[in-house]
């Protein structure tokens, strides 16, 4: 159910044309999110949609904090959606428009998944849950945005890539920091690659009071959560490669390669000694040019241990 008001100062509707879009927009994702991939539960209860001037009410000049509500009694779910953005070009206004939709759908229907009758609550709102719900978001906006998705009011949207700035640029921000909520779409994007694509939401299917995200996947793919960031740092660097698990060409087109931290020319009977630190569960990339044929030893070393960590020999 749309709410909207026309003729009300800052808060109306400039024309039906935007509440058109917005009805297309959640009507499309609704039903990508339940016969797409990832093959989320529907609704069992009614939907409220706003149309108003969202960041006025709720004190934010961020166009995408666009709340989720709840209403005491449990009787609907209830979103706002921004009645204008401030973006000069149309086409451009229209496409953020139908994204911020399909975001903000995708939370309603993975909150829906947590809900059972021994936890009305579910565990959407826990802290922990926070990164993956929105990951999850912005993955959406990524899916239905590409050509084979067929879905015409998404097509060429480009939001996602406003987020890809800050995941090129500090691989080395943990995959669950409150700076890479958006940005770890990128993760989700290379599990489903990776482990197939209803992984996503088989793990919010499956969230339970007391077990976060982490130990889904676990349960799930059998990796803890350092070994699946290892196998994704690795797809992550290599994002340009179409056979790779992180393929990301229009994010590549824009941004170029993720940042290196060091580069380091290698000799023959010369070590290349870098003191580094990586936090848990990010990444941090280093590059190394050797002379031809030599045989060049890497080893990790942990340095409150000064123990080898890992060794890997290579012929280059």
């Amino acid at each position: 159910t749309l709410f909207r008001s026309v003729g009300n100062g800052h808060h109306g509707v400039e024309d039906e044309v935007t509440i058109a879009l917005y009805r297309e927009a959640l009507q499309t994702a609704a039903r990508f999110l339940m016969e797409g991939p990832l093959r989320l539960r529907g609704l069992q209860r009614a939907c409220h949609v706003y149309v108003f001037d969202v960041a006025t009410v709720f004190g934010s000049a961020d166009p995408r904090t666009i709340p989720v509500v709840v209403d005491e009694e449990k009787r609907f779910f209830s979103v706002g959606l921004r009645n204008r953005t401030s973006i000069v070009q149309l086409e451009e206004d229209r496409k953020y428009m139908a994204a911020s939709a399909a975001h903000e759908a995708t939370h309603i229907f993975c909150y829906a998944q947590t809900l059972t009758e021994r936890d009305p609550d579910g565990v959407y709102f826990d802290r922990e849950w926070t990164w993956f719900a929105e990951a999850t978001a912005v993955l959406v906006e990524y899916l239905l945005s590409q050509p084979e998705s067929g879905h015409a009011v998404f097509r060429n949207g480009d939001s996602w890539m406003g987020y890809c700035r800050r995941w090129t640029d500090y691989p080395e921000l943990p995959v669950d920091a409150e700076e890479s909520w958006y940005t770890s779409f990128a993760f989700l994007l290379f599990l489903m690659n990776q482990y197939g694509a209803e992984i996503i939401g088989r793990v919010w299917k499956l969230a339970s009071p007391g077990a976060g995200p982490w130990e889904v996947l676990k349960s799930e793919t059998g990796q803890e959560a350092g070994e699946l960031v290892a196998e994704y740092a690795t797809a992550a660097y290599l994002y340009n490669d179409r056979s790779g698990k992180c393929y990301l060409p229009e994010a590549f087109g824009r941004f170029r390669p993720r940042a290196v931290r060091r580069s380091a020319k290698l000799g023959r009977d010369k070590d290349e000694v870098i003191e580094d630190s990586v936090p848990a569960l990010g990444c941090r990339y280093y590059r190394f040019f050797a002379e031809p044929a030599t045989e060049v030893t890497i080893r990790a070393l942990r340095s409150e241990e000064r123990r080898v960590g890992k060794e890997r020999r290579s012929r280059c």
